[in-house]
């Protein structure tokens, strides 16, 4: 399974000026994680329906 994880072509430079700004942003803590995504979907449906997602999921 190793062997099939490298890539034999290499990155444009498009995709090595992405990967060096997602690093930078990384660095300067301009992310999010997962929780603080998903929370503020949340909140986005709360305030549209008035539900939760477990709400809106069970009617």
């Amino acid at each position: 399974m190793a062997t099939n994880a490298y890539d034999w072509e290499p990155l444009s430079e498009e995709s090595i000026k992405q990967i060096e700004e997602g690093l930078r942003d990384y660095r300067e803590g301009k992310f999010f994680i997962h929780e603080e995504v998903w929370g503020e979907i949340e909140k986005e449906r709360r305030e549209r329906t008035g539900k939760t997602k477990v709400e809106e999921c069970t009617e």
